[in-house]
Parts: C-alpha cells; structure tokens; sequence
C-alpha cells in the first residue's frame, strides 16, 4: 500500500486516507531512531557487561573461617567469615604485580619506563613508575 493511498471505508462508504507506507522523511526519522536506539543498547550492553564482573568478583571472593575440630573428629564452633578489606586487596595484588614484574621484565627489558596502573572503583590511577 502506497503512501496516502484512498480507500473506500466499508462502514461509512467514504472514502479515506489509509495509514501505512512511510514518506520519505519518515524514513529518515525511522532510521535515525533505529540508529539512536543500537547506541543505547550498545551503551546498556556495555553497563551490563561491568555490572556482570562486579557481581560475579563479589559472589566468588575468597573467603575464610576459623573452625574447631573435636575429640569425635567432628567440626564445630566456627568464629565467623573472614574477607579481605578492599586496601588489603589492592596491597596484594600491587604486590603480586611488583613480584611479577621484577620476575619477567626487569631484566629482559633494560633502559625502558614501565609504569603499574592500578584501577578502583572505575578510575584507572598511576600505582608506580619503574624505571630499567
């Protein structure tokens, strides 16, 4: 059916406009809505995604307890759940890439500057320069 299309209405008898086909500029609206939307969904994707490893890094973090084993050999009396703070975390790992670092590149790559980034909450800040 085209654009603007005269119909006869079989109630009323009269004739009308039909409604469907696009004009040109229609188009164009249309197209630049589709456009518009695949960026959002793009962009919630994406949000997603960071949503997803927050979530999945929180539900798998290492934890630990203190039980007691009994003359029976069973288990009882537990002190609690033990996390690390997030500023425990992040000395660790620093360490772990320090540690890494002085293992694979220090020697192999001499008379360069090698910087350790570290990332929380999102923001990627300067740990450390190191300089071979």
């Amino acid at each position: 059916m085209k654009y603007n299309e005269v119909k006869m209405d079989k109630k009323t008898k009269k004739t009308v406009k039909v409604k469907g086909g696009f004009p040109k500029a229609g188009v164009a609206s249309i197209y630049k809505t589709i456009e518009y939307l695949t960026t959002r969904v793009k962009i919630y994707a994406s949000q997603l995604t960071t949503l997803r490893n927050r979530v999945d890094a929180h539900i798998s973090e290492p934890s630990a307890t203190i039980v007691i084993k009994e003359a029976n050999g069973e288990f009882s009396s537990w002190t609690g759940i033990f996390y690390l703070e997030p500023k425990e975390k992040m000395d660790h790992l620093l360490a772990k890439v320090e540690s890494h670092f002085e293992k694979h590149f220090r020697q192999n790559h001499e008379g360069k500057e090698f910087i350790i980034m570290k990332t929380c909450d999102g923001k990627q800040t300067i740990h450390k320069r190191i300089n071979t």
